[in-house]
């Protein structure tokens, strides 16, 4: 298998945020992919970072969970909290 790129790393890291919040929320993957019409498939890789998200339906996953996207300048994080 190739190597991991910085793209693939991004999508692994929001979609581990987008399982850890669902689960906060007390939500399964059924329910989240009902509210957004996806099925639980999907959702399990996107939340692997294994499948292609378009960018509306990220956000929509994002809002679904209380999560934003937001841009900052990579200046201002911290070494640790850089993807």
């Amino acid at each position: 298998m190739g190597e991991e790129t910085l793209g693939d790393t991004v999508a692994t890291a929001l979609g581990g945020q987008i399982r850890a919040a669902r689960r906060e929320l007390g939500m399964t993957q059924v329910d989240l992919g009902e509210m957004l019409g996806i099925d639980e498939d999907y959702l399990g890789l996107a939340e692997q970072g294994r499948h292609p998200l378009y960018f509306d339906r990220l956000v929509e996953m994002l809002d679904a969970v209380g999560l934003a996207l937001v841009a900052v300048p990579k200046s201002t994080l911290s070494d640790r909290s850089r993807v």
